[in-house]
C-alpha cells in the first residue's frame, strides 16, 4: 500500500503550534525554535507529524525520529521495508509512504517568480515548452515539482542536475531507472503536488489522507 498524507493550513494558529511543539523531543524543539518565523517551524513540525501518522498507518509502533538513518546523500530512511518522502511549502505539508515502492514527493505553492533565474534547470525542449506556454508560471511549477519528486525518489536530490531529468512525460528514464509521475490534486488550487514511484500505481493503490486536526 502507498499512502499520501497531507495538511493545508488556512489560518496559522500559534496556540496549536505551541501544542505541537510540546509533542516533540528537545532536539527537535531546539531546531525549530532557531527558525526566524514560528510559521516556518509550524510547517516543519507538521511534516514530521505526517510521517509519524504515516508510520502508525503501517503499524510501525516502534518508529522514532531518533532511529532515522541517512544515506550518503542525506536522504532519511527508517528500515528496508518502508520508504517515505516529505515535502512542504509555505502553507502545506505532504508525506508519501509505501511498503512496496520507492517514492518521492514535492509540493510547491504557485507564486510569481522570475523564470529566467531557473533557465539552467531545464533542457532545451522543456524550456521551449515552458516559455511558449499560455500559463508559463503554472507550467514551471508543474515541471519543477515533477523534477523534484524524481530526484528525491532517486535519493541523490540536488546532487543530480535538474536539467538532466526531462519531465515532459509521465514516464521518465533516469540512467537505468524508470520513474512514473502522478499529480495529486489538493483542495487548494494554489498548491501543486507530484509524486514519483518506481512502478506504475494502479487506480486503487494510492490512498490519500487529509490531516484535519491542525
Amino acid at each position: 500500500m502507498t499512502r499520501l498524507i497531507y495538511v493545508e493550513i488556512q489560518n496559522f494558529d500559534k496556540h496549536k503550534y505551541e501544542e505541537l511543539l510540546s509533542l516533540f523531543s528537545e532536539k527537535t524543539r531546539n531546531e525549530v525554535l532557531k527558525l526566524k518565523k514560528w510559521e516556518s517551524g509550524y510547517i516543519r513540525l507538521l511534516s514530521k507529524m505526517l510521517l509519524l501518522k504515516g508510520m502508525q498507518c503501517f503499524n510501525m509502533v516502534d518508529f522514532s525520529f531518533d532511529l532515522l538513518q541517512y544515506t550518503v546523500y542525506g536522504r532519511p530512511f527508517f528500515n528496508d521495508s518502508i520508504d517515505f518522502n516529505i515535502s512542504h511549502t509555505n502553507n502545506c505539508a505532504v508525506c508519501i509512504i509505501s511498503d512496496s515502492l520507492k517514492v518521492g514527493v514535492d509540493v510547491e505553492e504557485i507564486r510569481n517568480i522570475d523564470l529566467d533565474d531557473f533557465s539552467e534547470s531545464f533542457d532545451a525542449g522543456e524550456w521551449r515548452s515552458l516559455t511558449e506556454s499560455p500559463a508559463p508560471i503554472h507550467t514551471f511549477f508543474n515541471y519543477w515539482t515533477r523534477k523534484e519528486a524524481i530526484i528525491k525518489a532517486d535519493g541523490r536530490g540536488m546532487n543530480m542536475p535538474l536539467s538532466s531529468v526531462n519531465v515532459q512525460h509521465d514516464l521518465v528514464k533516469v540512467e537505468d531507472n524508470l520513474w512514473y509521475l502522478k499529480e495529486v490534486k489538493l483542495p487548494s488550487p494554489n498548491n501543486i503536488v507530484h509524486i514519483a514511484t518506481n512502478r506504475l500505481l494502479g487506480d486503487n493503490e494510492l490512498e490519500i489522507i487529509r490531516l484535519a486536526d491542525y
